[in-house]
Order: structure tokens, then C-alpha cells, then sequence
């Protein structure tokens, strides 16, 4: 597949925007690291919770993300350890469902597929209380097990 160059830009900018999200604490805003992993067996399960306004609007509207002072955006990704050594990216099934106190939200996930790279992305709104939970459930492939991730996170609107 050629990629013009608006497409590798926005491409680019989402990788930047993903990556760059690993290490910053969250908002809409948290008092939390944002990055974690969970390992299981050969995968490796990476994920990341960021303000939505951290995502240009051109990358936003190529993605469908909506941008907003009370949005955050849930990234997935998995990754496979190589027999020869190395890892590789991994598709997988991913659910999941995000909580307060009242509420119960499933989490539509959306796979964005990059050179080298799958991700999934879900769209969270912050109403209410500012603490959530999350369960999510990530099948890496159908003959492995499913890896559960529980966390919560405490988003503030920004």
C-alpha cells in the first residue's frame, strides 16, 4: 500500500501522539502514571489512558476521535516475543468496560493497523466521578488465553 504523504504525516502523528502518551500522566487529568504492561506467556500487553486533546484535530478527524475537555482516549496494543528474539506486533480481540460508582460503559474498541504496529483505541468521556475502573479482556489469539486487566484511574476534566 503507497502512503501519500498526508497519510504517513497523520500516521506519524498518531504513532508520536501514542508513544509520547507512555510516559505523561493523564488527563483528561490523573495524579496516576499512565503507561502499563501486563506480560502473559509470549504477550505482552501494553496500555495507556490520555487527554484526547493531546491528538491534533487533522489526526483526531482522520481517526474519528473526538476532541474534548472531557474526553480521554483508552490505547491498547500487543506485542508477541519472537523465538529468534525481538517482538512483533500482535492482533487480538479487545473489550472491555469502564466504571463509577453508578455506571457501567462498555468500551468500543477500534483497531488502527500502522507499519509495524496495531492498535486499539476506545473514546472515554469524564462525567461525574473522576475515579474509573477498568476491565478489560485482550485475546492475543484464539487458541491463547485471554489476558483480564483490571485498573482504575482517576481523570479529571481538563
Amino acid at each position: 500500500m503507497k502512503f501519500t504523504h498526508r497519510a504517513r504525516q497523520l500516521t506519524l502523528s498518531l504513532a508520536l501522539i501514542i508513544a509520547g502518551s507512555l510516559g505523561v500522566a493523564t488527563g483528561a487529568h490523573s495524579a496516576e502514571p499512565s503507561r502499563y504492561e501486563v506480560k502473559s506467556g509470549p504477550y505482552t500487553v501494553y496500555y495507556s489512558l490520555f487527554p484526547s486533546t493531546f491528538i491534533t484535530p487533522d489526526v483526531a478527524s482522520a481517526y474519528n476521535i473526538k476532541r474534548g475537555k472531557n474526553n480521554a482516549v483508552l490505547n491498547v496494543s500487543v506485542r508477541k516475543d519472537l523465538p529468534e528474539g525481538g517482538d512483533r506486533e500482535q492482533p487480538a480481540q479487545v473489550s472491555g468496560i469502564s466504571s463509577d460508582l453508578i455506571h457501567r460503559t462498555p468500551l468500543p474498541f477500534t483497531e488502527i493497523r500502522e507499519r509495524g504496529a496495531v492498535y486499539y483505541l476506545a473514546q472515554i468521556t469524564v462525567t461525574g466521578s473522576p475515579l474509573l475502573y477498568f476491565e478489560l479482556t485482550v485475546q492475543p489469539e484464539p487458541d491463547a488465553a485471554a489476558i483480564p486487566i483490571s485498573f482504575k484511574q482517576q481523570l479529571f476534566a481538563q
